[in-house]
């Protein structure tokens, strides 16, 4: 069980080019040591890019293609809806999508992991228009206990068909992560 709360804010040249809020919740669970579900929703919201509110949801199968105790490997695949409503007059985009994604994790020792996640998220009536988000990042604990970590990582986010000047959308990023594991 995993919920985020996210938010991006950057200038360029004292212009405000980044202002993104993000927040929501998955959840996988193994039924069998390779085999298992995944359920996941995310809210967002960014000025920038003219979105007043993005809703994503997906669901499929989990398949661990390596579970190791240094690394694992998970393939998910599912189905999803994707909802847009814009906050200028762009009509609200809404559609049926297919919800892809591989989850590398890689611990290195007791101190450092590196997490890998791949999405892709393409509308089932239109494989053109897809979202594609690569975040990868280091983990390390705070103080000597597992429970907060700081996580600094790379993220980039494409969108085949957005109102945005940039279709890709990368980001350098810390997170404070407290884990209940």
């Amino acid at each position: 069980l995993r919920f985020f709360l996210e938010y991006e804010q950057a200038e360029t040249n004292g212009a405000r080019t980044e202002d993104r809020t993000a927040g929501g919740a998955s959840y996988e669970a193994f039924f069998r040591d390779v085999h298992g579900w995944y359920l996941r929703t995310e809210l967002e919201s960014d000025p920038i890019d003219k979105v007043d509110l993005r809703s994503t949801t997906g669901g499929g199968f989990s398949y661990r293609m390596i579970n190791r105790e240094q690394k694992t490997l998970v393939a998910r695949t599912g189905l999803g809806y994707r909802f847009t409503a814009f906050d200028d007059d762009s009509e609200n985009e809404s559609s049926a999508t297919l919800d892809l994604g591989l989850a590398y994790t890689y611990r290195f020792n007791e101190t450092f992991k590196m997490k890998n996640e791949l999405k892709f998220v393409p509308a089932i009536d239109d494989f053109s228009n897809y979202r594609f988000i690569h975040d990868s990042g280091i983990e390390v604990p705070v103080g000597s206990g597992e429970k907060w970590k700081i996580r600094i990582g790379l993220k980039n986010d494409y969108h085949s068909q957005t109102t945005a000047e940039e279709k890709l959308d990368t980001s350098y990023y810390t997170k404070m992560i407290y884990s209940w594991e």
